[in-house]
């Protein structure tokens, strides 16, 4: 009779073990996502906090750090990728050619003060430049006319003469020099096009090479697209240093 009692008692104390084993796993990965969807948090903020300053923005950008769980990353005082969302870059620091809005992602950010500073290995995205913007960087009065074109109107100096020229072209990268200048240009003066000779002289003394300077984190520009919404350009660079 007592045989299967106390086997009966073994299979109870068996199944209240594995209750409270379930349980305690239950509570602590609880608290372990906690921990981590906390730090998380934290670490965006800070990110964001020190990114700021570096992009001139009145409001801190948004900021994503991939992968999970994130405990390891700050463990590894690295992150792997860090999605950055940001406008108005460079209103507060009186940038010399602001953007509305930039998209980056750097991969490999490495820290060694809780991000206050931080180095990323690698980075690239995407900016939208307003084309008033642009012109007031140019120093011309440079008008988007459209299929990704842009035109200058008004009195120009020839051979010594004013005349009312319309200069009208594309923009087109110089990327060794970061600069930005007009390519297959037209020139029209009193209705009539100029031939090509005639029309690079206005051209060169017209519209100079446009340095692209204010880049956040001092990213070169790669590539460069006139649309009707403002000027996309390509951004990319390489071991890059961010300081709060």
């Amino acid at each position: 009779m007592t045989g299967p009692v106390h086997r009966g008692q073994r299979g109870a104390a068996g199944v209240r073990f594995a209750i409270v084993f379930v349980v305690v796993a239950a509570v602590l990965a609880g608290l372990f996502y906690g921990a981590d969807a906390y730090a998380h948090g934290r670490v965006e903020r800070e990110v964001a906090a020190s990114l700021q300053s570096e992009l001139g923005t009145p409001q801190p950008p948004a900021v994503d750090v991939e992968g999970r769980p994130f405990l390891t990353q700050v463990a590894a005082r690295r992150m792997g990728e860090v999605h950055v969302v940001a406008d108005d870059v460079g209103e507060t620091n009186d940038a010399a050619l602001p953007i509305r809005h930039v998209d980056l992602t750097l991969d490999d950010v490495t820290t060694t003060d809780w991000w206050k500073t931080m180095n990323v290995a690698k980075a690239e995205g995407k900016a939208l430049v307003d084309h008033e913007a642009l012109s007031r960087a140019a120093g011309t009065p440079l008008t988007y006319s459209g299929n990704g074109r842009y035109t200058i109107k008004g009195n120009q100096s020839l051979y010594g003469l004013t005349v009312d020229a319309s200069v009208s072209g594309r923009l087109a990268l110089d990327e060794p020099d970061q600069t930005i200048s007009l390519a297959d240009a037209t020139v029209e003066v009193a209705g009539y096009t100029l031939p090509d000779v005639v029309a690079q002289q206005l051209i060169k003394a017209v519209v100079r090479p446009i340095p692209l300077e204010g880049i956040p984190f001092e990213l070169r520009v790669t590539s460069v697209d006139a649309r009707d919404d403002g000027l996309h350009v390509g951004l990319g660079g390489a071991d890059i240093p961010i300081t709060r």
